[in-house]
């Protein structure tokens, strides 16, 4: 007995001095990074999670994390939006600013990491550029929020982006309200397909990560990625015929409603507002991609697009709407997926953009302008 009582002894302290080693080894050389700041979260006393993508907010349910780098390139700034600039930089009265609320599509960060390369981006350098007018510099800060609904955006908007004071808000899109939609969820702020993104701890993990050999198998199975759930415990992504008919015959009630206050508040606020449709590649494409849902899926965003249209009437000179049908420069190679674009595909967004805008007239010719509206301008509706 003494004997397997020494032997497991011996075995347990080669196995912590091994792993020690192991762990600095893996840590000197930058590997698993996400990994050690989740095993740092997990035995701390931090209820915020450790350093990933994401933070979690009280009432938005997520925001991009500030100051966050991926392979050493920034993609965010000081505030959470996606900028190359480490610090956001405050309006000031020579400021025209353009808040853009979205949420993949915006943030861009699904073909290329720089931030600069991301339409929002690429739309402020235009607009400096083409338009020059005297003392007025273009900021177009970009709030794009990856999987984001309307209920993040418009969450997003009230408790922090209003305080930016924009001149102007575009909301592009946003796409993912499809999903809630998809599986059924009729609640209005879409709970049922929705969790905290709170960290998951468990009671024993704290005490079990004092051993270097359990921190060694935790930095091969942990991140930060996946210590968070986005949605509710036994959701499971899937799609199939029932999910094609809810889409179909969902008339968009939950986007709508989100889509009217976010205009209410703008309009209290005397803030413009362009709302853009989400935009796809072909149907053709899109069933390969979507093959039991595709059908549903076009139909629900042709409903979206109906509504946008719709507001845009209801708001004559303060609501512009620009139909997807207006891209048709963005073609099938400038997807670099269902719904994300590539850096060419970025910069024919932002021109097609920019063209309605100064068509419209929704942006003063004069400094002086900035804060008159035109009855007669913009346009309601672009289709």
């Amino acid at each position: 007995m003494k004997q397997l009582l020494l032997l497991l002894t011996l075995v347990t302290l080669f196995a912590e001095v091994f792993s020690s080693i192991a762990l600095r080894c893996l840590k000197k050389y930058g590997k698993r990074r996400e990994a050690f700041d989740a095993i740092t979260f997990l035995k701390s006393e931090d209820s915020r999670g450790p350093r990933g993508k994401f933070e979690h907010t009280p009432y938005g349910l997520y925001w991009n994390s500030p100051d966050y780098h991926v392979n050493g390139i920034r993609q965010t700034d000081s505030e959470g939006y996606r900028s190359s600039s480490p610090t956001f930089l405050r309006k000031n009265n020579c400021d025209y600013l353009i808040l853009v609320l979205g949420s993949s599509t915006t943030y861009s960060d699904h073909f290329s990491l720089d931030p600069e390369t991301a339409w929002p981006a690429r739309l402020q350098f235009m607009l400096n550029k083409e338009l020059n007018i005297e003392e007025l510099e273009f900021r177009v800060v970009n709030a794009g929020l990856n999987y984001a609904t309307s209920a993040e955006l418009l969450c997003h908007f009230i408790f922090r982006a209003n305080y930016l004071k924009p001149d102007l808000i575009i909301l592009d899109g946003p796409g993912n309200d499809y999903l809630p939609v998809a599986f059924g969820d009729q609640t209005t702020d879409y709970r049922n397909t929705r969790y905290s993104i709170y960290f998951n701890k468990r009671r024993w993990e704290p005490m079990l990560l004092k051993s270097y050999f359990f921190q060694l198998i935790y930095i091969f199975s942990v991140t930060s990625k996946n210590l968070i759930s986005m949605e509710p415990p036994g959701f499971k992504l899937g799609y199939g015929h029932e999910q094609n008919l809810r889409l179909e015959s969902n008339n968009a009630q939950i986007l709508r409603n989100n889509i009217q206050m976010l205009l209410h508040i703008a309009n209290g606020m005397n803030i413009p507002t362009v709302l853009i449709d989400f935009l796809r590649p072909s149907k053709q494409k899109m069933s390969e991609y979507f093959p039991q849902i595709v059908s549903g899926l076009s139909s629900f965003e042709n409903r979206v697009s109906d509504i946008y249209k719709e507001l845009a009437s209801l708001n004559p000179g303060r609501v512009l709407h620009i139909a997807r049908e207006l891209f048709h420069e963005v073609d099938d190679i400038d997807f670099h997926d269902s719904s994300h674009l590539t850096i060419e595909g970025e910069i024919k967004k932002a021109r097609k953009i920019l063209e309605i805008i100064k068509a419209s007239r929704i942006i003063p010719e004069k400094h002086s302008e900035r804060e008159i509206l035109d009855d007669e301008s913009p346009n309601s509706s672009f289709t």
